[in-house]
């Protein structure tokens, strides 16, 4: 409560309420109280609880412009003076007045002086008491606003105040002084004034009887006295406010036939009042349209009337104000419209024609009030008022009262297309933001109230009409108020509605939007719950009829319960599960079971929910977002019936479309849960798909598109985890496998070694092989993958150079599988190492098992060659030669081949030092060799066969050359000289015709031996001693001419070294002669051949040349 009004409240307790009151006083509180209203209603628009509050302060600000009595006016019939200010200067310069007064009272003597001197004294005392009185009510009025912050004390009391009880004593002191003109100075001759003003002031200080009885002494003593209109007129105020309508109009006729305007124009209002309680509706008209001619008549006397602007103004404000509660009653709509327009003009009629209609409201005349909003709304001058939405709610409403439900949703749509933010009228206003914002407040509040009350009505009356009008309301509201604190409420009772009435697919949407707008909301779990019945309806197909009057559900679960839970078939092995995609409608119920398991995730119906979301998923073969459901129910509900037949369901699943991954996620997981484990069969049918889940996986998802070091790791975790799974030898073999093609042999060889040894009798149970063989995956035998992890090991050591490691595998495969695979690579290798070992005897004996099991072989004479070249290198010469001559024996005669077995035969015969059995060999291979034909001729072993032969039949001669020298008497000199010339033509024939076969390393060997011819000759000749018959001049001419003699002879050396070389460099061939060649020519050029030093190599660095094994050709 605010200053103002305490003061107000105060003075009207005090000076009388029903005493007139200034005209401004009364605009202003008008203005007062509906602005604040209007803040009220403003502060609490966002809170759904202030809803009604607010209505009700507009509704109350709307009476309070509209009043239900008469208009006050104030006039006191006497002169203002300085003495009525209120202020505190005022006060003061009345306390000094007062107190030069107080002093002539008692020093002046009786008479008429004195009297007005008494007169002007209680007018001081009177305007005195009024000050002290007002001061009184501040400061009680601060006093409780203090108190009234932190409630401590007793509460302020308005007698308590000092300033009260001066009002009081002042109040007294001039009605005394006001009695004792009257007592003292009958003649006095302002006696009617003072009559007026003790009536007055008796009045307003509360005793009506004295402040009555002095009017009528004023009257009857005074009939002329220009106060005596104005007691007519308080008398008449005095029984109007007592209800006594005959003796006020009595005391109006009086004071208006005093024809004193400022008295005669209020006295005719009040009278039409008289008449309009009387009911007189008609005369009651007729006067307040006198009333408003008389206004309006005393305006054009411009200044001469004695009523002032104002209280015309007001007056003629009033009397058109009231005029329409006359109208009302005479339902004279066209009549009061017609009158308005003429009077006033079309604009200022509007908020006088506005009540009107309000007033119709009121009365209960709901098709006026239609009529009248609706021509209101309808005038072009008036259809873009900020008050037009109100006016538009106002005819929605009076329909409704009418229980017109038609016209209602016509009003509703036109209330919505006409005043949201974004239509025409709300353009027409767009400046002004405050209209707005009140406009959209209405609209949407009297919106909300009337689909309540048709709710409501639904509710109590069945009636399916009503359901359906305020299903249309509360559609239309949520399509323009969708944020409002009511929407949320509203779309939960609309889809309830849309339920009742049996509009599944629209409930269940609007259900899905409770949820959606707030999760935690009051309605969220009912909401969530009646989403899943309304799309099973959906789903189902099912329509229902809606009959005149709708049956309700009532309990927690509103509108049924969920269908009952159709069973899942078995899936079956083999067949073809392609995924289907869910109907919209299937979608949305699956969206529906998710949602209410996320809000209301305790409740009891919570596991069939989730149980039906997971089986429309498994019908339509969607399994992942099937089983990601049924392990929720697992998760949560293990004990439960549909938790365990949720569980069988994942595993069959995945298990019948192979999905391994997804098998092997959820029987791990299943099987650390205790209490689905309980059942036995369930427990190990579970643990079994573990296993082979695991197993195939890393078999189908990993390996085929996977690194081999990551494959290798899986299955030795498998191994690990399952070390008697009857897929552990796979799981070996496979890892062994691929550690192998990582690289990482040192993993495989341990791999490897734990099959031999830790699973060497390890067997898988005939039952398991059937039931492997039945799932189309039979498993493979265990010995056989033994046999290959056994012939992989050999290989393996092979590899790491521990070639006695890998030969004893290879012989350890040889005799622990006979019919092996590999059998032949194992001979074959096993051979090849340990002949490169030096272990001649094994290697033999290996290729003659070899080439004895597998004679078929492209390979075995190449094997038989291979066991003869091993006695060569054993030095057992003997055997070299009796092997080789077999073998010739056994070649095709007369072929490159039995050439190369007789060279090896010459070969034995010269290490056995038979030289005269290798000449004879010789002679045969050069034989031979002429018959080949030119093809086989260029077979590299007969061309060397017929070389070395070729070569060894000049040894003879190159021999003797190289024996003799020209040392001795001068007389052999020449004859020994002559005879190694001739030699050297021989020889160099003989060596070029070698040289001409064509074989690279004999070739060289005679070139070198070419060379060799010429620089022993040239070192003989310079070694030759001079003839003793010469003397030292001779001796240098003699040396001379040797020297002229033996440098062409060097020369030709050095050309036949140098081709040695070169022919050895373009044939690639670098052996001994090579190195001879090289060693001869250091003589000649020390700097172009460095000498060559050699080391005997340390033993255990001696490496075996050991050839890389390969498989055996077939």
């Amino acid at each position: 409560m605010t200053k103002q009004i305490v003061l107000a409240i105060a003075m009207a307790l005090s000076f009388g309420a029903t005493t007139l009151v200034a005209i401004p006083s009364v605009i202003a509180k008008k203005k007062q109280d509906k602005g604040k209203a209007q803040k009220a209603k403003r502060a609490n628009k966002s809170k759904q609880e202030a809803a009604a509050v607010a209505e009700d302060a507009a509704a109350a600000a709307e009476k309070a412009e509209e009043r239900t009595s008469p208009a006050q006016f104030t006039w006191t019939g006497r002169p203002a003076a300085k003495g009525d200010d209120m202020d505190s200067r005022a006060d003061a310069a009345r306390d000094e007045a007062i107190a030069k007064l107080l002093p002539l009272m008692s020093s002046m003597p009786e008479g008429p002086s004195k009297a007005e001197l008494v007169f002007r004294l209680s007018e001081m005392f009177w305007a005195k008491s009024k000050f002290k009185h007002l001061s009184a009510m501040r400061q009680w009025d601060q006093a409780l606003e203090k108190w009234s912050a932190k409630r401590q004390g007793p509460e302020p009391k308005v007698e308590d105040v000092p300033d009260m009880a001066e009002a009081d004593v002042f109040k007294r002191k001039a009605l005394q002084l006001y009695e004792q003109i009257l007592e003292k100075y009958p003649d006095y001759p302002r006696k009617d004034e003072v009559l007026y003003n003790l009536g007055s002031s008796y009045y307003e200080s509360g005793d009506k009887r004295k402040g009555v009885e002095m009017y009528w002494k004023l009257i009857k003593q005074f009939p002329e006295s220009g106060f005596t209109p104005d007691a007519w007129l308080q008398l008449g105020e005095h029984f109007f406010n007592a209800n006594k309508l005959t003796q006020a109009m009595k005391a109006y006729t009086n004071a208006r036939d005093q024809n004193k305007a400022r008295i005669y124009s209020y006295a005719l209002y009040k009278l039409a009042w008289c008449d309009y309680n009387l009911q007189e509706y008609d005369k009651a008209l007729a006067k307040f349209r006198e009333v408003i001619a008389y206004a309006k008549k005393q305006k054009e006397k411009q200044g001469a009337a004695d009523i002032d602007d104002k209280d015309r103004i007001q007056l003629q404000e009033e009397a058109l104000s009231d005029m329409i509660r006359a109208y009302s009653h005479l339902d004279a709509i066209d009549e009061a419209v017609d009158f308005y327009w003429g009077e006033l003009g079309k604009e200022k009629s509007y908020k006088l024609l506005r009540k009107l209609a309000m007033l119709y409201n009121v009365e209960g005349k709901h098709a006026l009030e239609i009529k009248m909003y609706q021509r209101l709304n309808s005038e072009p001058a008036y259809m873009y008022k900020p008050e037009a939405p109100e006016n538009q709610v106002a005819i929605m409403n009076a329909y409704a009262q009418l229980n017109r439900s038609d016209n209602v949703r016509q009003e509703v749509r036109t209330l919505i297309d006409l005043y949201s933010p974004n239509a025409l009228w709300a353009q027409k206003n767009a400046g002004n933001k405050e209209v707005l914002e009140k406009a959209f407040d209405q609209v949407e509040q009297h919106l909300a109230a009337l689909v309540t009350e048709k709710h409501r009505e639904a509710q109590s009356t069945k009636l399916a009409d009503t359901y359906k009008l305020a299903r249309d309301i509360y559609k239309d509201y949520l399509d323009k108020f969708n944020e409002t604190v009511n929407a949320y409420k509203f779309r939960f009772f609309y889809a309830e509605i849309l339920m009742d009435l049996k509009e599944f697919e629209n409930a269940a949407r609007e259900y899905d939007k409770v949820v959606a707008i707030n999760s935690k909301g009051e309605f969220v779990k009912h909401a969530a719950y009646a989403s899943i019945l309304a799309w099973e309806k959906v789903v189902s197909g099912v329509k229902e009829e809606v009959g005149k009057k709708i049956e309700e559900s009532k309990g927690v679960k509103s509108k049924g319960h969920l269908k009952e839970l159709e069973k899942i078939k078995e899936l079956e092995k083999g067949k073809k599960y392609d995924r289907e995609e869910l109907k919209d409608s299937e979608q949305m119920l699956a969206n529906a079971c998710d949602q209410f398991v996320n809000v209301a995730p305790n409740d009891e119906e919570v596991v069939k929910v989730k149980f039906k979301s997971a089986r429309l998923y498994y019908i339509h073969n969607q399994f992942k977002e099937a089983s990601e459901r049924f392990g929720e129910i697992i998760d949560r509900w293990p004990e439960d019936k549909l938790g365990r037949f949720a569980a069988e369901s994942i595993l069959q699943s995945w298990n019948v479309r192979e999905d391994w991954t997804e098998l092997n996620k959820w029987s791990r997981k299943f099987r650390e849960n205790n209490k689905l484990m309980g059942e036995k069969d369930f427990a190990k049918k579970t643990i079994e798909f573990v296993e082979g889940a695991s197993f195939n996986e890393i078999h189908f998802v990993y390996e085929p598109k996977g690194e081999p070091l990551d494959i290798a790791d899986r299955y030795a975790q498998f191994v690990k985890e399952f070390p008697k799974s009857k897929y552990v030898m796979v799981g070996l073999y496979n890892s062994i496998v691929n550690y192998d093609k990582s690289n990482f042999l040192e993993r495989a060889i341990s791999y490897a070694g734990m099959t031999l040894e830790e699973y060497k009798d390890f067997k898988v149970s005939d039952e398991d092989v059937k039931e492997s063989e039945k799932e189309g995956s039979k498993l493979p035998d265990v010995e056989d993958i033994r046999e290959k992890v056994l012939f992989l090991m050999a290989g393996f050591q092979e590899r790491l150079a521990q070639f006695d490691l890998a030969a004893d595998y290879y012989e350890q495969y040889i005799k622990s599988y006979p019919n092996g695979p590999n059998r032949s690579n194992a001979l074959f290798n096993a051979a090849v190492l340990r002949e490169g070992l030096g272990e001649f005897d094994s290697a033999i004996k290996s290729f003659s098992t070899y080439a004895s099991e597998f004679k078929k072989k492209k390979d075995v004479p190449e094997i038989t060659w291979r066991i003869g070249l091993i006695y060569e290198k054993k030095k057992d010469y003997k055997a070299m030669q009796s092997h080789f001559a077999s073998f010739a024996k056994a070649a095709e005669k007369g072929s490159a081949r039995q050439v190369c077995a007789d060279f090896k035969v010459v070969q034995s015969y010269l290490n056995q030092n038979k030289a005269k059995e290798a000449s004879a060999g010789y002679d045969s291979i050069i034989a031979a060799y002429n018959k080949l034909s030119d093809q086989e001729k260029k077979d590299p072993c007969a061309l060397e066969a017929v070389a070395a032969g070729a070569f060894s039949k000049v040894d003879p001669a190159y021999n003797e050359y190289m024996a003799l020298t020209l040392a001795g008497p001068e007389k052999d000199m020449a004859k020994k000289l002559m005879r190694k010339l001739e030699m050297v033509d021989e020889l160099q024939k003989q060596f070029t015709a070698v040289l001409q076969i064509g074989q690279g390393d004999y070739g060289i060997a005679s070139l070198y031996r070419v060379g060799n011819v010429y620089q022993d000759l040239a070192k003989q000749i310079f070694a030759t001693p001079c003839p003793k018959r010469l003397d030292m001049d001779q001796c240098m001419i003699y040396e001379s001419e040797l020297q002229s003699r033996a440098f062409p002879l060097e020369e030709k050396a050095i050309e036949a070294f140098d081709k040695a070389l070169a022919k050895a460099y373009e044939l690639g061939l670098y052996n001994d002669w090579l190195a001879k060649a090289q060693a001869s020519l250091r003589e000649y050029e020390p700097g172009r051949f460095p000498e060559i030093h050699t080391y005997e190599l340390i033993a255990s660095e001696k490496v075996f040349e050991v050839p890389a094994l390969v498989e055996a050709q077939p």
